[in-house]
């Protein structure tokens, strides 16, 4: 019975130095990321922070581990106060929060600030946000959208598509806000350097953008959602582009990405998601996409690559000498494969 003891003790031990060797690189990370205007002082508040966290640990007393975790305490207030606006000075691509209205029956909403820049390439584009009025009853389909880029396979840009029985479809890309002088990069998403905006727009645009200038891998998958489905993530989404116009939020890599941020609409309609784990990984998901048509007798007669092959959208459009309208457009990266 001792010995058990003193291995829970060792071990406990060693979770508790382990649990302030990871707070004390959070907090050096959240001064070194902070909102204090200048350069000089974030190093220098983040490097005494460091040093007075490792004195609390050399100090070997109760009265420095006491102040540890005061420092430690007042870092993450601090961090938790930091608030997020929509007044920052943004790059052009990001630089207005769309919004809906609804008709005062609910059968139809108008769209503001629908971006379709007309593109020369990825940096050069001619600045054009549009207005779209639809009605609900008209919303037929929805489709996931995956891009790939650098060759990265387990993650991956994640958008969703809406059609209408008139042809037109309008894209949700939730993608980290960025001002002029922003840097993006995974570890300062982590600490409140980003707005996140939910950009509508145009497939032309949203993916355009991704097919012919990046020339990223984009794929597009039917979801086979039924109409009141599709309604219900839809109007879903729209609340929340109202709600983010009014309530400003910071970006995350993790918590606030741009598939973690679809996946609270997306859950109406697909419970079981909010209990798998590998939907963090969201350049996989389509994978899971096809064993779950496998699973309804679906594609049996084909890999995981033919069913990528089948919905891989750039050798549709990437070799046009400029972008089509956007129902061409849509309508183009549609064509079954050899058509």
């Amino acid at each position: 019975m001792g010995e058990i003891k003193k291995v829970l003790k060792l071990l406990l031990r060693g979770l508790g130095w382990l649990f302030y060797a990871g707070m004390t690189l959070w907090c050096f990370g959240a001064a070194w990321y902070s909102n204090l205007p200048w350069h000089w002082l974030r190093v220098t508040c983040a490097v005494v922070v460091v040093g007075l966290l490792i004195c609390g640990v050399l100090l070997r007393k109760r009265k420095g581990l006491w102040g540890a975790a005061g420092i430690m305490a007042a870092v993450a207030v601090w961090f938790m106060l930091i608030p997020a606006t929509n007044d920052r000075p943004w790059l052009p691509s990001f630089a207005r929060n769309p919004y809906a209205v609804f008709s005062p029956d609910g059968s139809e909403v108008t769209i503001h600030d629908i971006r379709d820049f007309d593109y020369r390439a990825e940096h050069d584009f001619t600045v054009r946000y549009i207005t779209g009025t639809c009605k609900l009853d008209e919303l037929r389909s929805m489709d996931y959208i995956q891009v790939h880029w650098d060759g990265m396979e387990a993650i991956a840009h994640s958008m969703l598509s809406f059609g209408f029985a008139d042809g037109r479809h309008l894209t949700v890309s939730v993608e980290t806000r960025l001002a002029e002088g922003d840097v993006q990069g995974a570890l300062p998403g982590l600490y409140k350097c980003f707005g996140l905006l939910m950009i509508l727009g145009t497939e032309r645009d949203l993916l355009g953008l991704r097919t012919n200038y990046r020339h990223e891998q984009v794929y597009l998958y039917p979801t086979g959602c039924n109409r009141e489905q599709v309604r219900t993530v839809f109007l879903d989404i729209l609340r929340r582009v109202n709600e983010l116009r009014e309530e400003p939020q910071f970006y995350n890599t993790i918590r606030h990405n741009c598939f973690t941020s679809l996946i609270p609409s997306l859950k109406l309609i697909m419970p079981q998601m909010r209990r798998d784990i590998s939907m963090l990984f969201n350049g996989l998901t389509d994978k899971r996409i096809y064993e779950y048509e496998l699973a309804k007798g679906k594609f049996h007669d084909g890999s995981y690559q033919d069913f990528r092959q089948l919905h891989y959208v750039n050798p549709k459009v990437d070799r046009l000498p400029e972008l089509p309208t956007a129902n061409e457009y849509s309508g183009l990266i549609r064509r079954p494969p050899g058509k």
